[in-house]
């Protein structure tokens, strides 16, 4: 048919599939120019992960983490000493904990909670984090390092998660399950 003939809204969608079509073919490109520079089956490159402690957490820090994550979350509120100790949980130099603040950053909706729960897991695994994608970018980081789940983590998992349904706590016990992975 004659492109006269063609109505007009036909030849835009002609037009937007087209350029669509470049433009899928322009990223495909750049995608294989990255991948190529990276080891097989790698897609991005996530740099060097931190030291990672083994072994059971100093005392202070399992303190903090019982007052971030422990029985003070159902309160639903957060107070200064948390405050305080989430400033500690975060030049504690244990990136395991990351999990715990990316669990608690999948569920909150305080754009200021977030803020200080991103500043903290930047600081603990030494990247930027997209701001946008809070827990996304965390966890994606956690993952591509194979961060170790921190001693506790079940407990604080299931502390985290029941805020939003009570009912979850009986899901939450130990066997054969990767923790780390299992998100709502």
């Amino acid at each position: 048919m004659p492109a006269a003939a063609v109505p007009a809204s036909e030849q835009t969608r002609a037009k937007s599939q087209s350029s669509a079509a470049e433009q899928r073919s322009e990223a495909d490109g750049w995608l294989a120019k990255t991948r190529a520079s990276l080891p097989q089956h790698t897609k991005r490159d996530f740099g060097t992960p931190p030291e990672m402690p083994t072994g059971p957490m100093s005392a202070q820090l399992t303190r903090d983490i019982d007052l971030l994550f422990g029985k003070n979350l159902e309160g639903k509120s957060w107070k200064p000493e948390q405050t305080e100790a989430l400033a500690r949980l975060a030049s504690s130099k244990d990136p395991r904990v990351v999990w715990m603040l990316s669990d608690l950053m999948r569920i909150a909706s305080d754009p200021r909670l977030l803020a200080v729960l991103t500043f903290a897991a930047t600081n603990l695994l030494g990247v930027d984090l997209n701001p946008e994608r809070h827990w996304g970018s965390t966890v994606d980081v956690l993952i591509a390092w194979d961060v170790p789940a921190p001693p506790g983590y079940l407990d604080a998992k299931r502390n985290i998660y029941t805020l939003v349904e009570p009912g979850w706590e009986r899901i939450f016990a130990p066997g054969d399950i990767d923790w780390r992975h299992v998100s709502w």
